[in-house]
């Protein structure tokens, strides 16, 4: 059984922990959004309001303010609001991107998982 959004990745992507630098160089925000889709098995950009879907695209929003000079009102209006109008506000960004912040924070997978994603952005 599932029991957090950290039991969602492929573990053997997980494991590599990847040193080099340039595969933190900034990224377009598409390409972020595709691997987190990729590695995560969810698309971020997902109306559902599960989880595991939170996750991802909390996860995305991180990466995309981290690796990208995009606002968090620019980085909303990529996401539609899961009740089908308009977008995400950009203290729902704000929100995101301080609980990935966390959590990565306490759990050394978890930036596995982000330097994952960021290396299959690069290619």
């Amino acid at each position: 059984m599932r029991d957090g959004p950290e039991d969602y990745y492929a573990p053997e992507l997980a494991d590599e922990f990847d040193r080099d630098p340039d595969c933190w160089r900034p990224s377009d925000a598409s390409a972020i959004l595709a691997a987190v889709a990729r590695l995560m098995g969810v698309d971020p950009r997902s109306q559902r309001r599960t989880q595991h879907v939170s996750w991802a695209r909390q996860v995305a929003m991180y990466l995309i303010r981290t690796h990208t000079d995009m606002s968090y009102p620019a980085i909303g209006r990529l996401f539609p609001k899961p009740t089908g109008t308009g977008h995400v506000d950009h203290s729902t960004v704000i929100h995101g991107v301080n609980k990935v912040t966390e959590r990565c924070a306490d759990n050394p997978q978890q930036r596995r998982v982000m330097n994952e994603i960021m290396r299959q952005v690069k290619r």
